[in-house]
């Protein structure tokens, strides 16, 4: 399964301050639970076990709760997925090619549900922590799998004035993914139509909702 799509399914189940949340979960959950819908700008660079550069890329990124994702690479490559209730729609324009799968519920497969999902806490599937080695004014969260058979092995999340500022995966081959965000601005208006996916003609429409 193509890293992409696993960082996709881990925005689909995360998201108000409160100055006496007792836990780290608990504040983000809160954090988490204040953000309806959001729409943002994204650079996604990925960096091997060695600490080099092995791709980046631009987007933007939309979700509303529950259940619906988008995320869109405009460059350098062009792909478009959306995550839609139970299911998950990857479109490659360069391949003329539409591969629709069932979502993964997952969690340490797919940490994206932290954003989608209401019913889902963090602390039902993370070991939550504050990390404290990051740039003052900013909340950061590490986050470890307790299903250690899952893809990731660490996921970090960072917030700044109540706002998702990035995310950082790290791989269970030990490869990086660093997703930051800029004009972030959440619960905006948005129409359901942007996670719908209409197939162009001559597409070539694969079906794996059954894997």
């Amino acid at each position: 399964m193509r890293l992409i799509y696993k960082i996709v399914l881990i925005i689909s189940f995360l998201w108000m301050f409160n100055a006496h949340a007792e836990t780290p979960a608990a504040r983000l959950d809160q954090l988490l639970q204040s953000i309806h819908t959001l729409r943002a700008d994204f650079t996604q660079t990925v960096m091997d076990n060695r600490g080099r550069s092995i791709s980046k890329s631009h987007g933007v990124f939309s979700l509303q709760r529950p259940g619906k994702l988008r995320w869109e690479i405009t460059h350098p490559d062009a792909e478009l997925i959306i995550a839609n209730q139970d299911k998950i729609f990857i479109y490659e324009p360069d391949l003329q090619q539409l591969t629709i799968k069932k979502l993964n519920l997952n969690i340490g497969e797919a940490p994206a549900l932290l954003f989608t999902r209401a019913d889902i806490t963090s602390s039902k599937n993370f070991d939550v922590q504050f990390d404290q080695h990051k740039i003052p004014g900013q909340e950061w969260f590490l986050l470890i799998p307790k299903d250690h058979s899952g893809f990731f092995s660490s996921i970090h999340l960072g917030f700044v004035k109540n706002t998702l500022l990035a995310m950082q995966l790290r791989d269970s081959l030990d490869q990086v993914t660093t997703v930051e965000f800029s004009h972030v601005k959440t619960n905006p208006a948005l129409s359901l139509s942007i996670f719908n996916i209409k197939v162009p003609p001559k597409t070539d429409v694969i079906h794996e909702t059954e894997k």
